[in-house]
This record gives C-alpha cells, structure tokens and sequence, in this order.
C-alpha cells in the first residue's frame, strides 16, 4: 500500500520484496523491505519485527533511475540505473503482493521523475527470458512462503494469544 508520510512527497510503500541481480552473478535471496520515495531518493528499508528498528537496505537518487521494465501480468518490475554514477548500481528487482501495489509505486516514481526531468519515466517490457525466468520462480516461491505463513497464521488465531 502506498502511504503519503507528509506534505514534503515521502511515500511509504509496503511490502515490496527486494532483490538486486548483478550480469553473471548468482541472484541473491529476497530481503523483506518496505521502500520510501522521497521528492529526490529511492530508499529500500528493513524492519526488525521485534524492536521496530528500521535498518537501511540502500538507497539511489531519483536522478540516476533510467527505466522501469515489467512483465504487464506479473508482480514485480526492475529498476534500471545510469551507468555514468561513479560507483556502479545494478538494477533493483522488486516483488510486491499483487500488481496493485507495483502499479502504486510506479505511479508515485513516475511523478516524482517526471517533476524532476519534466518528461516520462521509460517503461519498458522485459524482454530477456532469463530475467523472466528467476523472476518467476522467485515470486512462485515467494506466494508459497506468504501462503504457508498466512496458514500458520489462521491456526495460531484459533488458539491462545500467547502461544
């Protein structure tokens, strides 16, 4: 869901599932992460369940986003990033809960780039199988874990609050 934290363009979104793919490198695993778009940056955060405490994943400015490519039916786009930075950025995967919540954020970043470059972000379609691939079974398995942890859930509802 997309959430407006104030006046200044910070939205809040939840619950997208992160994972960045270098060229030639073993994918890493998804991170649980909740991504905030600021009127100039991308950040990526992770919060500790227990404590509340909101841990920094990364961050990109909104300057070096180039492109958005996505699958039209499918829960996840790749944020692509300039090559000129001084230090090298692969592109972000993110995974969301539905195309719901990944049309919110493209929604919000294509303002956001667009109040800063006066044009439209590029959206592009992803093309490279491969790509296709790892994504999906990496959102098959992540519907599986949601799936599993909703039916953990549904039984500890029906027990003691303690337990």
């Amino acid at each position: 869901m997309a959430v407006r934290l104030s006046n200044q363009g910070v939205h809040k979104l939840y619950p997208p599932y992160l994972q960045v793919i270098p060229q030639g490198v073993a994918p890493t695993p998804c991170i649980p992460c909740c991504l905030v778009v600021t009127d100039r940056k991308l950040l990526t955060c992770h919060q500790d369940c227990q404590t509340s405490f909101f841990r920094s994943l990364g961050s990109v400015d909104i300057c070096d986003v180039t492109a958005v490519s996505v699958e039209a039916d499918k829960e996840y786009c790749v944020i692509e990033f300039t090559a000129d930075r001084t230090q090298f950025l692969p592109p972000w995967v993110l995974y969301f809960s539905g195309r719901e919540e990944r049309d919110r954020l493209l929604e919000v970043l294509d303002n956001t780039w667009k109040a800063i470059f006066q044009v439209d972000l590029p959206h592009r379609e992803l093309m490279d199988q491969s790509v296709q691939k790892r994504c999906g079974e990496a959102l098959s398995l992540m519907n599986s874990a949601w799936q599993r942890a909703d039916s953990l859930a549904r039984g500890r509802a029906q027990r003691e609050p303690w337990c």
